[in-house]
């Protein structure tokens, strides 16, 4: 979308906000949404501003507030400011609860907190805010709120290496989407269940679930979740040495991806190709790979994940002897992992300068 567009859409965003309430609310989401996609930032924040300044008037008041805090708190967690991110969701909680009543609007907030939490790595944390959020919709009569924070609590226990406790989470959740017939849904808690079958070793089945699934993601035309399950073939190959099948479907999840233009899927699966064509001993390709991404995350804002490709990108470098090369990215790596306050990162850096220098 060019800047002329985006100024006009964002004009109309604003004036539909003074009008009409309902319909501004949902334009306003709807456009957050699609810019979102792209990662749009400086678009993103505009219209933050204007959500801000609605949510003083009486008209939209307490939607308004509670809607930008959510969605400034999502595009905190995508730039990975995940500190930023809860504070906004806690603050839409308190904002809410000040305000009484909306059982099913708290119930969706504790639902994004589970999400932020679980994207920030604090698995206990993210259990504890889907179960908040399960039983406000259970007590609202909510099944398909109820179904997809089962799913999302399940990736948090599969994350967390409770299997038993994540698979549980994703039949029960998959039976209620049957039994309401929400086809994607159930095909997304089907790619979860695929998950755990992948990490317990049972690749034949985790690959029949993720066939399964893309046949429905196919059928619905739903390219997101196509790209998403291709991906899943590929780490699934990549894990049992088929490098060419897995070669194939990061292809595929790639080509997706950049024609809906999805940038953060394009680099996480450029990564992903990156290490196929290190395993294929094709370091031209992997370091075109490394450095496509580099570019996009960037582009888009995203430093912990630019630290992580450097760092993967420097493994590349020790493996083909560019030494030289590898102490200016480890410098590069070093400067943003002290800029961002990463111990864990700073940690890898320090080991892989003390094992190629010091030797």
């Amino acid at each position: 979308m060019n800047p002329s567009s985006i100024d006009f859409l964002l004009e109309l965003v604003e004036h539909s906000l003074d009008t009409n309430r309902d319909e501004g609310l949902t334009l306003w989401s709807n456009t957050f949404d699609r810019l979102f996609v792209h990662l749009n930032i400086s678009s993103c924040r505009r219209l933050l501003r204007l959500i801000k300044k609605s949510g003083t008037s009486s008209d939209v008041g307490k939607e308004a507030q509670i809607l930008g805090l959510s969605a400034q708190g999502m595009l905190e967690i995508r730039l990975g400011n995940s500190n930023d991110a809860i504070a906004c969701y806690k603050k839409a909680l308190a904002y809410l609860q000040n305000t009484g009543n909306g059982k099913g609007t708290e119930a969706w907030l504790w639902s994004n907190l589970g999400n932020i939490h679980y994207l920030s790595g604090n698995f206990k944390d993210a259990v504890e805010s889907y179960s908040r959020s399960m039983k406000l919709y259970q007590e609202v009569g909510d099944e398909k709120g109820m179904a997809l924070a089962l799913s999302n609590q399940g990736n948090a226990f599969r994350d967390s290496g409770e299997l038993e406790k994540a698979g549980d989470c994703f039949r029960e959740a998959f039976s209620l989407q049957q039994s309401y017939e929400e086809e994607e849904n159930s095909a997304i808690s089907l790619v979860n269940w695929g998950s755990v079958l992948q990490l317990r070793g049972a690749y034949d089945e985790a690959e029949e679930a993720y066939r399964q699934s893309l046949e429905v993601f196919v059928h619905l035309d739903n390219l997101h979740y196509q790209a998403q399950v291709l991906g899943n073939l590929g780490t699934l190959f990549l894990e049992t040495n088929q490098r060419d099948a897995a070669l194939e479907n990061f292809l595929h999840d790639l080509e997706i991806n950049r024609n809906v233009g999805d940038l953060l899927s394009q680099s996480q699966t450029l990564n992903n190709l990156a290490i196929v064509y290190r395993r294929k001993q094709n370091s031209n390709q992997a370091r075109s790979c490394y450095e496509e991404s580099l570019a996009i995350k960037r582009e888009i804002g995203d430093q912990q994940g630019e630290l992580a490709t450097l760092i993967n990108y420097c493994y590349l470098l020790q493996e083909i002897g560019e030494l030289e090369n590898l102490n200016n990215i480890l410098a590069k790596a070093r400067t943003l992992a002290l800029s961002l306050n990463d111990v864990k990162q700073l940690s890898r850096i320090e080991a892989l300068e003390r094992e190629v220098f010091l030797q």
